[in-house]
């Protein structure tokens, strides 16, 4: 099966849906904006184009980083649908896109949670620390957990060593602590010199 430019149907060679539109204008300009991204002057994270890869059952398969996904729904930077799958089956998923990355998921909250974690693996050293102070006030008490995840991004310190340090340091993942204790806990461990460039922004 296939899909032209204007998303009619086809099949061996033998139109199967007529006229194309089987989508109205305005949500076909909602996906085509949601599926846009200027910051690499294409669509998707650098993974897939994004563009209409074909059709079936009158809806537009497009390849999102590479997975070949239905889109139904769009709202701002969510949208709703399925993934198509080897076997032509579905699997309902959202996708949501966050500074030009992609993440699907089962729910909303794991999509943009997929989408932030692409953009932030791959940030500047000096934007992720950037994301994490605007994302952690002085003084402010944060969960231990937060911590365990943002040590990751900032520093790209696998689990299990994290996990190891949070054993030999006792640290329970439902205590709190401030930002500036996060600091002085890590500061002399993996990726302490990274940990070290927050200092200025909590002392």
């Amino acid at each position: 099966f296939g899909c032209d430019r204007d998303h009619s149907l086809y099949g061996n060679g033998r139109e199967l849906y007529q006229g194309g539109d089987y989508m109205e204008e305005v949500n076909r300009e909602k996906i085509e904006k949601f599926l846009k991204v200027t910051r690499n002057n294409g669509y998707g994270a650098g993974y897939g184009s994004g563009d209409c890869i074909g059709c079936i059952n009158g809806e537009a398969i497009y390849s999102i980083d590479g997975v070949q996904t239905v889109i139904r729904k769009v709202h701002g930077d969510v949208a709703k649908g399925a993934i198509f799958n080897r076997d032509f089956t579905f699997t309902p998923c959202y996708v949501a896109k966050h500074n030009g990355c992609f993440g699907h998921g089962e729910d909303i909250r794991t999509a943009v949670a997929a989408a932030i974690k692409k953009y932030t693996d791959n940030m500047p050293e000096e934007d992720r620390i950037q994301a994490f102070v605007a994302a952690h006030e002085k003084g402010k008490l944060y969960p231990n957990q937060d911590y365990f995840d943002w040590h990751h991004t900032l520093t790209g310190s696998c689990e299990m060593g994290r996990r190891q340090f949070a054993r030999g340091h006792d640290i329970s993942m439902t205590d709190s602590m401030t930002p500036l204790e996060f600091i002085e806990l890590t500061e002399n461990a993996y990726g302490g010199s990274t940990i070290q460039k927050l200092r200025p922004y909590y002392e």
